[in-house]
């Protein structure tokens, strides 16, 4: 073999060296594959009730969104805008409860609380007591839709109460459980509305 020969040789040799080392670099290094976990019973059923909370609550507030007319031939659902300050519905039953000469009927701040008339972190304790007395003066189609939900509000928790009793399905008992204590403050404030909103005129 020549000269030419040997060199050429050699370096074949040197690259199937290099790449032996590259390879066992390449073993020498790869990360082990991640075992996969058992997912605890607990765990699941803690998801499962988180997911089924978020759904019920969902379906219930569209439900409130699709309230029919009495002749079940329209809808009754309160479109309501933005607000532009987070005050306005307080400063609005404020002035109609105070100064009437200067208060203005604003669709849009009526609609906000009879919405959100029954959720106190929404409505405080006192704007609730002055919604009350302004809502003995609602009309039309907007006493209507607050007579419904007020009964909505009602069947649900009836609902949901009785459903706590039999349910001891595990995880599933305890999701229900805090749908029964959401519901408390709710029930008694739509207990107030119904009163004020039926009495002498019910349905």
């Amino acid at each position: 073999m020549g000269k030419d020969g040997e060199k050429s040789a050699k370096k074949k040799n040197k690259k199937s060296d290099k790449s032996e080392r590259v390879v066992k670099d390449k073993s020498a290094i790869a990360k082990p594959k991640k075992q996969k976990t058992k997912v605890e019973v607990a765990d699941v059923a803690g998801g499962r009730g988180k997911r089924e909370e978020h759904k019920s609550e969902a379906a219930f507030n569209q439900a409130r969104r699709q309230v029919k007319t009495q002749d079940g031939t329209g809808s009754l659902a309160l479109k309501i805008r933005a607000l532009k300050d987070p005050s306005e519905p307080a400063d609005y039953l404020d002035k109609w409860k105070t100064n009437k000469a200067e208060w203005k009927f604003n669709k849009n701040l009526q609609n906000w609380l009879l919405t959100n008339a029954h959720d106190s972190s929404k409505v405080d304790k006192e704007h609730f007591g002055i919604l009350l007395e302004y809502c003995s003066g609602l009309q039309g189609a907007a006493r209507e839709w607050a007579l419904k939900d007020a009964r909505l509000i009602l069947e649900r928790a009836a609902k949901l109460a009785k459903e706590a009793e039999e349910e001891k399905e595990e995880g599933k008992a305890e999701f229900l459980q805090r749908e029964v204590d959401r519901m408390k403050k709710r029930k008694k404030r739509a207990a107030k509305m119904l009163a004020i909103l039926s009495d002498g005129s019910d349905e």
